[in-house]
């Protein structure tokens, strides 16, 4: 979840991309989301594998790999036909969101270079003869590229009245929103999942209210484009329905304790970080020795990393 981008003229909103569950999946099938439970292989020569869909490097190695991305093409197919984007022209892109202008030199795209539903899409090429290539705007509509997909359990949204009530559910409204940066993917061995806890007075343990997949390379040293996406983050929202009966008659947000934790292939590294007003940049650094997540924070050395910092954006 991230705002909009740099365009100004618009007033601040935020959308979710179909990368964040893609990762998500690609993680959870790679056995990142097993909580305390590391090196699913336990073979020495494999230790800290986890499933070969947890790293970009391996991912396709798994067979599961293509179900996965015809599913997600599935989903954005059914996405659409939910709200009427089916046709070419029905999409565009958000203007200056992240991705969308190019800053290393690709084939045929300079840096500098905006992305558009009418960039061509290299290599992919349309027709051969005249060396023209497919672009977004081409593929808005799968039905012109020989396939489409037959009924499912999800099509009984897109029907009638259920259509409609689907639709017309208000959105929750948002009380906080918390953005987790200041993480770069290079100071971490693999993938790994960004999670963030929040706690008050009187809960037994913290509660997780946000899980960001980082779906990364077990060396980002040698990926060119991994060195423009260094930096990663995570945005949160906390609904005024949830923050109600945490904070009760008596608590106000400031006193709210949060912590984030970086889930890595064979650790938990956790930061906690004061209640009051200057929270947000202050990350107090953990202790020697591993302790259980839910005990407190689990703190292996700090070995140079950077501590990530934890703002509100309203």
């Amino acid at each position: 979840m991230k705002d909009h981008g740099n365009d100004s003229s618009q007033d601040p909103f935020y959308v979710v991309s179909l990368e964040s569950p893609h990762n998500g999946m690609h993680l959870a099938v790679g056995g990142y989301y097993q909580e305390g439970a590391y090196n699913a292989n336990p073979k020495p020569e494999y230790r800290g594998a986890n499933g070969d869909m947890g790293c970009n490097e391996t991912a396709s190695f798994d067979p599961i790999f293509y179900l996965h991305h015809c599913f997600i093409d599935f989903m954005m197919w059914k996405w659409q036909e939910l709200h009427g984007c089916t046709q070419e022209g029905s999409l565009s892109f958000i203007n200056g969101y992240a991705g969308t202008i190019v800053t290393d030199p690709v084939v045929g795209l300079p840096p500098g270079t905006i992305l558009d539903m009418h960039t061509p899409l290299y290599p992919f090429l349309k027709d051969e003869r005249a060396g023209i290539y497919y672009t977004s705007a081409d593929v808005v509509d799968i039905t012109t590229l020989g396939y489409t997909y037959g009924p499912g359990a999800i099509d009984a949204l897109l029907d009638g009245d259920r259509r409609r009530k689907f639709l017309d559910i208000p959105p929750e409204p948002v009380a906080l929103l918390k953005r987790v940066h200041n993480i770069n993917r290079a100071e971490y061995k693999g993938s790994f999942v960004i999670k963030t806890y929040l706690r008050v007075s009187g809960m037994d343990k913290p509660l997780l209210i946000g899980s960001e997949p980082i779906l990364s390379r077990w060396n980002v040293e040698g990926c060119a484009n991994c060195q423009n996406n260094l930096e990663v983050e995570a945005t949160v929202p906390i609904t005024a329905a949830a923050l109600t009966p945490l904070l009760g008659e008596t608590r106000k947000p400031k006193d709210i304790e949060y912590s984030v934790v970086i889930q890595t292939f064979d650790q938990e590294i956790n930061y906690k970080y004061p209640t009051g007003d200057d929270r947000s940049k202050k990350p107090v650094p953990p202790p020697q020795g591993i302790v259980p997540p839910d005990e407190g924070f689990v703190p292996p050395p700090d070995e140079g990393r950077r501590k990530p910092l934890l703002d509100d954006l309203f």
